[in-house]
């Protein structure tokens, strides 16, 4: 179960444009798309598919601004989506750094990697004005709305949706569900959630705050590893310190608290981050790797974490998000009027094409974290044959290839 976020806010820029709210009593009962989840995944399917003139409803668990727990780093891939959905300028207005190198710490060996570009940004601050573009395209946001497809009947025309918002539930219908839910996911109808955790998997923990005294340089991504998983820095819009961490689920259950064990971690590799007081400011995710056997069904979709994640936090999962959003929305526009089996089954096989070829990488660099002396190893390599580091670090930043079958 995800904790509730305590992490303070970030402070707003001056924005005159809001997020319109809407109650789930007013909300019409049928929709081309209704999209399960306002993440990066669901944000990209839900504006591509309403620059196409589809009716669009995003639900979001939560209001924004929330925070989550997310690496706030924008790899290649990432920005080349980004671009894609035109909201590039969202980075400017917001001044988030440049990334240009990243420097891993495991144990007494230190290796530092030149990265072809990156910027970085929290979540917070993206969501919400990826929210407001959505807004602007015309979809209708939905928030603090919760979702289940369990007992929801479907036709050959429409699928049915259960809809919770406070004490309000109501069921509607939509020509097809985008779920976007990230790695919580929602009841499919057969009320299971059938995403596969893959064996001892870490959990994500993160946190944001302000240190002005920080010894963290602007533009370079942390890494630093210990047995127990790995913490990540980097400083994002505004000064902003983000961290993120994948770690055993074991080390929440030790006598010492998770904060203990991070203001340790930057001790250990020298780094000087005032870290907040204690653990209440830290948000949790459930068990981060995991995959979903099969990301479609009858008139539904998995998109993004939904159908799989796989740790590290390379800036690789946002990526995903963004680049699975933005294919699902155009082969939905595409094919909405017509859909089928056919088209379900052709996601399936874009999905495995376009993210689960690229997530082998990641599962290589997870095999190595988990393995610190094994890492240590691999980087002693790096270090004497830096085309290497080169090689992974550009493969990773690459952008994805949308097929043309996929495109509008």
């Amino acid at each position: 179960m995800e904790k509730e976020s305590l992490i303070p806010r970030i402070p707003n820029l001056s924005q005159p444009d809001q997020l319109s709210t809407l109650s789930l009593l007013e909300c019409p009962n049928h929709w081309d798309l209704i999209v399960i989840g306002g993440g990066l995944a669901g944000l990209a399917v839900a504006t591509t598919a309403a620059r196409h003139g589809k009716r669009v409803l995003l639900c979001e668990k939560k209001s924004y601004p929330r925070a989550k727990v997310c690496g706030a780093c924008l790899n290649g891939n990432a920005l080349a989506a980004l671009h894609e959905l035109g909201f590039s300028n969202i980075l400017d207005r917001y001044q988030a750094p440049l990334l240009n190198k990243v420097h891993i710490a495991n144990g007494k060996r230190h290796l530092e990697l030149n990265l072809p570009g990156g910027r970085a940004i929290t979540r917070e601050k993206l969501d919400y004005e990826l929210a407001l573009e959505a807004q602007k395209l015309g979809v209708t946001l939905l928030q603090d709305c919760h979702a289940n497809l369990d007992d929801c009947q479907s036709s050959t025309t429409q699928r049915e949706i259960k809809l919770t918002q406070g004490r309000t539930t109501r069921t509607l219908t939509a020509k097809l569900i985008a779920i976007t839910a990230g790695l919580a996911g929602i009841k499919l109808p057969d009320g299971t959630t059938p995403a596969k955790v893959a064996p001892h998997s870490k959990i994500g923990m993160g946190t944001t705050c302000l240190d002005p005294d920080a010894n963290i340089e602007p533009g370079k991504i942390y890494l630093c590893v210990r047995q127990e998983g790995y913490l990540g820095i980097v400083q994002a819009e505004q000064g902003v310190l983000n961290l993120a961490a994948a770690i055993q689920p074991s080390l929440l259950k030790s006598p010492r608290s998770f904060t203990q064990w991070a203001r340790e971690t930057l001790q250990l590799y020298g780094l000087q981050i005032n870290l907040p007081c204690d653990s209440t400011h830290w948000q949790g995710t459930p068990a981060l790797t995991r995959q979903l056997a099969i990301p479609a069904g009858t008139r539904w979709l998995a998109i993004g974490d939904s159908a799989g994640y796989v740790e590290p936090f390379t800036g690789e999962g946002m990526a995903w998000a963004l680049a699975s959003g933005i294919v699902a929305g155009n082969l939905i526009a595409s094919h909405l009027d017509t859909w089928n089996s056919e088209c379900e089954k052709h996601w399936i096989t874009l999905h495995r094409s376009l993210i689960r070829s690229r997530q082998s990488g990641c599962r290589c660099l997870a095999w190595c974290l988990e393995r610190p002396t094994f890492g240590s190893f691999a980087m002693s390599v790096v270090t004497q044959f830096p085309w290497i580091g080169g090689y992974i670090v550009s493969n990773i930043n690459q952008p994805t290839q949308i097929p043309s079958s996929a495109l509008y």
